[in-house]
C-alpha cells in the first residue's frame, strides 16, 4: 500500500512538473522556482539544438558522399561513352 501511494505521489509530481514545463500552472511558483525552471529549459533547448545540429551535419556529410559517388559514376560513364564512340568511329571509317 505504501509503494502504491509513493508511486502515485511521484506520478502526480511528474505530471505537475510536465505541465509547468509546458507553461501551465505557473502561478503558484516563486521567482526562484521560475528561474530554476528557465535554466532547465535553456539547458534542455541547448541539448536539443546540439542534437539537431549534429543530425543536420551527419545528413550533409552523407549527401556530400552520395554527391561524390554520383560525380565519380558520371565521370566513368562519360569516359565509357567516349571510348565506345571512338570504337564506333573506327568501325565506320575502317
Amino acid at each position: 500500500m505504501f509503494d502504491e501511494a509513493l508511486i502515485l505521489k511521484n506520478t502526480s509530481a511528474a505530471v505537475d512538473n510536465c505541465r509547468q514545463m509546458m507553461g501551465e500552472e505557473l502561478s503558484g511558483l516563486s521567482v526562484k522556482e521560475l528561474q530554476t525552471m528557465e535554466t532547465q529549459l535553456e539547458m534542455n533547448l541547448r541539448g536539443i539544438r546540439m542534437k539537431k545540429d549534429q543530425m543536420l551535419m551527419d545528413e550533409i556529410q552523407e549527401l556530400s558522399q552520395k554527391g561524390n559517388l554520383l560525380h565519380q559514376e558520371n565521370v566513368e560513364l562519360v569516359n565509357l561513352t567516349r571510348q565506345e564512340n571512338m570504337e564506333l568511329c573506327k568501325k565506320v571509317f575502317i
